[in-house]
């Protein structure tokens, strides 16, 4: 038998009146064991914020394979939902596999929300990938987009081929979430993914994961980096355009109107 877990957790703060709020965090965890039926993939999630959430409903990649869980219509404080998905024969080659969920739900107001976990899963045997990921954080205008940056470096002594894909909560966009990497031996190189708010909301800040892999004599490989993304106040350039071409507008229609 075999567990690996992960946890991760994405508190969202939702305003109420003038002085109060009130903030669902979901904490999702998972493991894998081997049953006589094969591999079977647990998945749990916790409401530990201080309202109930909604919808709750988990989205799955396994290996090749990918599930998508039933509604949980409410879910109160301190209660806990779990999810079973017969794996199966998800992983190919013994090696080092992510585990990617996100935990889809709403507030009160019907308002969706998610979070991501990532997690990684030894499939027959452990391997040890010398590639090694690091992403940093960044700020997002809730009115527009910005740069998420990842340096990855190759320390293993032969070139690598890597496939390197960005991982984000529905409430955030990216033209391009995939990108084909190759390293000689003791390079490196920085990614840039260009993001974009969708729909999270003013001062919330959100997970997000980026994973490479690659495979080497028969057996699979992964590496990842994490970072935070953070929701600030509108850009100020975009409001001025705002008020900019407003003006030229006003002025067109008192100029027809004469």
């Amino acid at each position: 038998m075999k567990i690996i877990t992960s946890l991760t957790a994405t508190a969202l703060l939702l305003a109420c009146g003038t002085a109060l709020a009130s903030y669902i965090t979901m904490a999702t965890e998972f493991s894998i064991t081997a049953t006589p039926a094969g591999l079977e993939l647990v998945v749990a999630s916790e409401n530990r914020g201080d309202e109930p959430s909604y919808g709750v409903q988990f989205e799955v990649q396994a290996g090749d394979k990918q599930f998508t869980s039933a509604q949980v219509p409410r879910l109160a404080v301190n209660e806990k939902t779990s999810e079973r998905f017969p794996v199966g024969e998800a992983f190919g080659l013994p090696g080092h596999y992510p585990i990617v969920i996100k935990t889809h739900y709403k507030d009160g107001n019907a308002y969706p929300f998610s979070a991501l976990t990532v997690g990684f899963y030894d499939h027959q045997e452990p391997v040890i990938s010398k590639i090694l990921m690091r992403a940093q954080n960044a700020d997002i205008p809730s009115n527009g987009a910005g740069t998420v940056s990842v340096l990855v470096r190759n320390n293993d002594a032969v070139p690598r081929d890597l496939e390197v894909v960005l991982h984000l909560p529905d409430e955030l966009a990216a033209a391009t979430e995939r990108q084909s990497l190759q390293l000689a031996p003791g390079s490196e190189e920085t990614l840039r993914y260009e993001v974009e708010n969708f729909s999270a909301l003013e001062n919330s800040s959100y997970a997000i994961a980026l994973i490479a892999q690659y495979e080497d004599e028969e057996r699979h490989y992964s590496a990842s980096a994490s970072a935070v993304v953070r929701i600030t106040t509108p850009s100020a350039m975009t409001s001025r355009w705002i008020w900019v071409f407003g003006g030229v507008g006003s002025a067109l229609l008192v100029l027809l109107i004469l």
